[in-house]
């Protein structure tokens, strides 16, 4: 309104209202300014039948104008056009926890650390563990949430929550400020801040609401579907995050058939890689070693899945890099292809798929020794 340009000026304000439709308005527009006692009216009239514009008169102005047609836009607008239309307002800043909890399914946590994020494990009678969880894909959920526009404003009231399915949402969002010890102004433990419920879905789209207000709202079913709540899917793409000097020795078992060849064992002496007793019939190929130990100690995931999605069956292995660090750290990594792809796991991680690069799984199935 503001911004809007005047087409034309109008006789004096002494001119017939009738007119111009402005002795009952069709609509008015009131403006308070901070600071002004007296209010700034806008009345809307008639439309001049050969421009298409909008009659109008300004309570600080001494005359009719007419505006441009779009001025009509004004006299349409319903509560609802005015409203944010955002999925949730959320301060990041006051997380410290992200729950999802998806119906029937154990809730996955999301801890904040500093700047980056774990995975939080409860197990009943054993200690929480803390899993380095994808801090770029935590960030892309929160931001996908603050920036989601809704589809629609179904209701303002919801009288009966089992209508839209909130009686047993599909999934629940919830953020979380946490306090270890008490304060004057809160006790120590978990507080939510804010909690998004989705409900039943309907053709494209599924219905939402903040679990502290109560309007419902619905948005594009894809957003549902695109918030996994598989861990696996949240884990860090760093799988080893050491350095080639960290390891000490290298068993690689390469298998046939599902049966496992004699094993090339290294180790390190001297600060070199050298075979271990009998176990290289050949000689050492000493840039192809440190170029699968130069992969292996930092080795990334393109991207972590549940293996049930990738392997129908029970996965075979076709080979396995088992290795020892200076710390004492043991870590055995499975290597398997799924067509054109090769996939990896961590001895003692069921369920977990990490899928790896071309390049990387190239350096990790290097020959180490030249045949005699």
């Amino acid at each position: 309104v503001l911004g809007t340009q005047i087409v034309a000026f109008q006789p004096a304000q002494t001119a017939n209202l009738n007119a111009y439709g402005l002795s009952e308005p069709r609509g008015v527009v009131t403006f308070t300014a901070r600071g002004r006692v007296e209010p700034v009216v806008l009345e809307l009239g008639a439309r001049d039948e050969k421009t298409g514009g909008v009659y109008a008169r300004i309570s600080t102005r001494g005359a009719i104008v007419l505006l441009p047609k779009e001025s009509e836009n004004l006299l349409k607008l319903a509560p609802n056009d005015l409203r944010d239309r955002r999925l949730a307002r959320i301060d990041l800043d006051l997380v410290d926890r992200i729950t999802l909890r998806e119906e029937g399914k154990p809730p996955l946590v999301f801890q904040r650390d500093q700047e980056d994020w774990r995975i939080r494990s409860e197990i009943p009678g054993a200690a929480p563990s803390l899993r380095p969880a994808n801090a770029v894909k935590v960030l892309e959920l929160v931001r996908t949430l603050q920036t989601r526009q809704v589809a629609a404003f179904v209701t303002d009231v919801a009288s009966d929550p089992a209508q839209y399915g909130f009686d047993r949402p599909r999934l629940r969002v919830t953020f979380s400020a946490y306090a270890s010890e008490n304060t004057a102004e809160s006790l120590a433990g978990e507080a939510p801040l804010l909690t998004l419920a989705f409900g039943k879905t309907e053709r494209d789209v599924v219905y939402a609401r903040l679990e502290d207000e109560p309007f419902v709202v619905s948005v594009d079913k894809a957003l549902l579907d695109g918030i996994s709540t598989d861990p696996a899917e949240w884990r860090s793409l760093s799988v080893f995050d050491l350095k080639p000097a960290d390891l000490v020795s290298l068993d690689v078992t390469t298998y046939t058939g599902g049966v496992p060849r004699p094993p090339v064992s290294l180790i390190v002496k001297d600060g070199q890689w050298i075979a271990d007793a009998g176990s290289v019939p050949g000689t050492l190929n000493p840039v192809n070693v440190q170029s699968l130990v130069n992969t292996l100690a930092s080795l990334r995931a393109v991207e972590w899945a549940p293996r049930a999605a990738v392997f129908p069956s029970e996965p075979a292995a076709v080979q396995t890099l088992e290795f020892k660090t200076a710390g004492g750290r043991e870590s055995k990594l499975f290597l398997a292809p799924a067509g054109e792809t090769w996939w990896g796991w961590l001895d003692g991680d069921a369920g977990a798929l990490l899928r790896i690069a071309d390049p990387d799984q190239s350096a990790l199935r290097l020959p180490l020794v030249d045949a005699k």
